[in-house]
């Protein structure tokens, strides 16, 4: 069997399945990349309600920004010892390469699932409510992120760095 390579997977899914997301401020510069899927795309842009929802779904917006602007941020390599703040955090079981991006602000906040394609280049799978993942309820939200992930990418196989530094740059383990 023959296996293309993940971006040309991402590239054949490109503006159907996966959207490139780059900073809302056109004027900022880009320093890492981040793909969306038609589920997070469909909240991520202005103009959101001015409502609490529409709140959190901006502040989520400005927590994706910080990532592809290439901002420092806190990661997590610890799914259980991790500091509340951090804005990035691995999730059990670490061999699943899936990460959480913590929307903090305003609290509840919000989660997005999703996986890294290579190094600096996260695809943004799946998102929930935080206070709708508690417990096993985390689990489930983490396994809607892989079968997400493997209907994007079916035979595609899976990034895997050896330590944090091949997946994100500029950032501060916590």
């Amino acid at each position: 069997m023959t296996y293309m390579s993940m971006r040309a997977e991402i590239n054949v899914l490109l503006g159907k399945e996966l959207f490139h997301l780059k900073p809302l401020m056109p004027s900022q510069r880009v320093g890492r990349t981040m793909f969306i899927s038609k589920e997070i795309n469909a909240v991520v842009h202005p103009e959101w309600a001015p409502t609490s929802k529409g709140i959190r779904f901006a502040r989520m917006r400005g927590t994706l920004d910080a990532f592809t602007e290439g901002r420092r941020i806190t990661v997590a390599d610890d799914p259980y010892n991790k500091h509340p703040k951090a804005t990035m955090a691995r999730t059990d079981p670490v061999r699943d390469q899936v990460f959480d991006l913590r929307c903090l602000d305003p609290a509840p906040g919000i989660r997005v699932f999703g996986r890294f394609a290579e190094m600096d280049t996260f695809v943004a799978v799946t998102w929930e409510y935080r206070e709708n993942i508690n417990g096993r309820d985390f689990d489930a939200a983490v396994v809607r992120c892989i079968n997400g992930w493997h209907k994007l990418f079916p035979t595609t196989p899976l990034f895997s760095g050896r330590n944090l530094n091949e997946y994100v740059s500029n950032f501060y383990p916590v």
